[in-house]
């Protein structure tokens, strides 16, 4: 098993993707996304608040599509892992929720890849 985490933050200025040349001012808050992975049977992603239920493939359909983004950009589409994942950022509140539950699935599932 594996497990990871990444905080929200709060972007005062600039963006790495803007007229500022990449260059940005911002910090971090108490609140954080986690993802646990362990070995499983079968594919199986779930939020541990029970919102989307559990989900066994990779298929874009609403529910996880951003840990399904994840693994798909890492090539993990056949490994079977079961993932939970659950956040205190508030959603749509611009704390950068999904980028950390992004970055705390990216540092989760590279750890599995020395399972092999």
């Amino acid at each position: 098993m594996t497990h990871a985490q990444a905080y929200g933050r709060v972007g005062l200025l600039g963006n790495p993707s803007d007229i500022y040349g990449g260059k940005c001012i911002s910090f971090t808050i108490d609140s954080q996304a986690e993802v646990e992975v362990c070995d499983s049977l079968r594919l199986r992603i779930e939020e541990n608040e029970g919102n989307g239920g559990i989900e066994d493939t990779l298929a874009y359909n609403g529910n996880h599509d951003l840990i399904k983004a994840t693994m798909n950009k890492l090539k993990l589409q056949d490994k079977k892992i079961h993932i939970k994942y659950k956040t205190e950022i508030p959603v749509g509140s611009g704390l950068a929720g999904s980028s950390a539950i992004i970055i705390a699935a990216m540092r989760a599932l590279t750890n599995i890849l020395t399972w092999d």
